[in-house]
């Protein structure tokens, strides 16, 4: 006898009741045709110690056709909620980690259990494109700055870090004494990109699924070229943080790579092409992020919560 596969869809949510709605309604829709029905359970960790997602839960559990459980975290945080989701789901096979700003398309764990058996990888990730509620400047869409659907074929990648808004990550391959998302990192972000990095390079398996589908709605106050400029810094201080973390070597050649190029392309993007422009102050950006990341010895706590 087969033994059946079993996953836990773990969710964080702060204070977005009609995200996590339109997330759960997502996932109640979920088919399976590459292989045998999973046992499913969805775990969703609130990190508002006022409980406000759980009228949400409560209100969307008898449409569900499995378990959801409900937990609070009370410690502010991506990755304490994130943690506390891992720990609440149990002795799984695989965790399917999604955020709260997404819904996901009808074959979205099929798809990513299909890769991990083709592959038998030990994470696989899917595409996470943008869904604007909002009017957007045509080049801002067509820049790709908000994600895009990315044309990697499906299959093995070795350099291929994921990021945690649409990943699944084999139980068996954890270590739970040391792998967990960094609480360090739980404020700026980051803390998927640690974890993962760490795994990789411990030997995981990383694989792509193209058809694994987690659409990511783009808020209004994201939509603007000011939050990008910013979540450009943001990268730069958090890339050179985790170098350090994993390497302990500074790397200034990165950061005026960076700098460098993106004053070499700005002025004639300035002139021609409002993409162009962009992504020169994006890089711009992403320098003076890794020299603050570098050489401040207390690097700021750039404030990001679950996705904002």
């Amino acid at each position: 006898m087969v033994a059946v596969t079993s996953v836990a869809v773990c969710v964080a949510t702060f204070r977005r009741p009609s995200g996590l709605a339109r997330l759960l309604a997502s996932l109640f829709r979920q088919a399976f045709v590459t292989g045998p029905a999973p046992e499913v359970k969805i775990v969703v960790v609130d990190n508002d110690a006022a409980g406000s997602a759980r009228e949400v839960v409560e209100r969307l559990r008898p449409e569900s056709p499995w378990p959801i459980e409900y937990d609070i975290e009370p410690r502010r945080g991506i990755s304490p909620a994130r943690n506390a989701a891992m720990r609440r789901a149990g002795p799984v096979d695989y965790f399917a980690l999604i955020d709260d700003d997404e819904e996901a398309c009808p074959g979205w764990v099929d798809e990513l259990l299909r890769a991990a058996r083709e592959h038998q990888a030990d994470l696989v990730a899917g595409p996470v494109p943008p869904k604007f509620v909002t009017p957007v400047a045509w080049w801002l869409r067509a820049g790709g700055f908000f994600g895009k659907v990315r044309s990697i074929p499906d299959g093995l990648h070795a350099t291929f870090v994921p990021g945690t808004g649409n990943v699944l990550i084999r139980r068996a391959f954890l270590d739970p004494a040391v792998d967990r998302f960094s609480e360090e990192f739980g404020h700026s972000g980051g803390e998927d990109m640690l974890l993962f990095s760490a795994l990789a390079r411990r030997g995981a398996r990383i694989a792509w699924a193209g058809r694994a589908r987690a659409d990511e709605t783009v808020a209004p106050s994201r939509a603007n070229v000011a939050w990008l400029v910013s979540r450009a810094f943001r990268s730069g201080v958090i890339y050179t943080r985790i170098r350090l973390r994993l390497d302990r070597r500074r790397r200034l050649g990165s950061a005026m790579d960076c700098l460098l190029r993106g004053a070499a392309k700005a002025p004639f993007g300035l002139l021609l092409d409002p993409i162009l422009a962009l992504r020169a102050v994006q890089s711009i950006a992403v320098g003076l992020g890794m020299l603050v990341g570098g050489f401040d010895p207390v690097v700021p706590q750039y404030r990001r919560i679950h996705g904002s």
